[in-house]
């Protein structure tokens, strides 16, 4: 049976391949933004306690709260196709690492936002809304955060099970980066002396 090689990514030709370019030109680009997400992320444990203040600071969070999400949307995208295109390479196993532990960070250290929003009074939201139009982009969002009053943790709790998602993500991180690996096994040998090939099944 014919059985062709798998090509490594480097003899492909460029027009096969992902361009992640438009994403971030370079490995180094990636890196500016990454301390760049990190000085913005430490901005945001400032504002808890206070996202019932007024509704200026409610705005000013969830402005800096986008632009946070924005570039971690960005650096986790480059980093996780960096590391599909050869889960092989140690650097982008590291890179896609180092994103998801500071993505875990930021959403242990976002945990008041929640509980914060459900302690607002309904009649001081909607004074808010009137206080900052551009808040009304939030509504939808807000809302959908309030309903589910009923089922929202407390502040430490949210925090806890934020800082849990490393964790819960790691047997599928692992499994996959086995699985989509190009690694080849030696045959099994039982114990007649026949040879079996190692399959993803197997």
């Amino acid at each position: 049976m014919d059985i062709k090689k798998i090509p490594e990514r480097s003899e492909l030709p460029e027009e096969a391949k992902w361009d992640l370019r438009d994403i971030y030109p370079t490995d180094q680009a990636w890196q500016e933004d990454f301390e760049k997400l990190h000085a913005l992320a430490s901005k945001l444990p400032d504002y808890k306690g206070r996202l019932g203040a007024s509704a200026s600071v409610l705005l000013e969070f969830v402005r800096l709260e986008d632009q946070v999400g924005i570039l971690l949307d960005s650096l986790a995208n480059y980093a996780q196709r960096k590391s599909d295109e050869d889960t092989r390479v140690p650097a982008y196993q590291a890179m896609t690492a180092k994103i998801t532990t500071l993505w875990v960070d930021i959403s242990a250290q976002c945990a008041f936002e929640t509980p914060e929003l459900m302690a607002i009074p309904d009649e001081t939201l909607e004074q808010f809304y009137r206080d900052e139009p551009e808040l009304e982009l939030y509504r939808r969002s807000f809302w959908n955060t309030r309903r589910r009053r009923d089922h929202i943790l407390s502040d430490p709790e949210e925090r806890l099970l934020a800082q849990a998602g490393e964790m819960a993500q790691a047997p599928d991180t692992i499994y996959s980066m086995f699985n989509d690996a190009d690694i080849k096994f030696a045959d099994a040998i039982d114990s007649d002396g026949n040879a079996h090939p190692l399959s993803q099944g197997t």
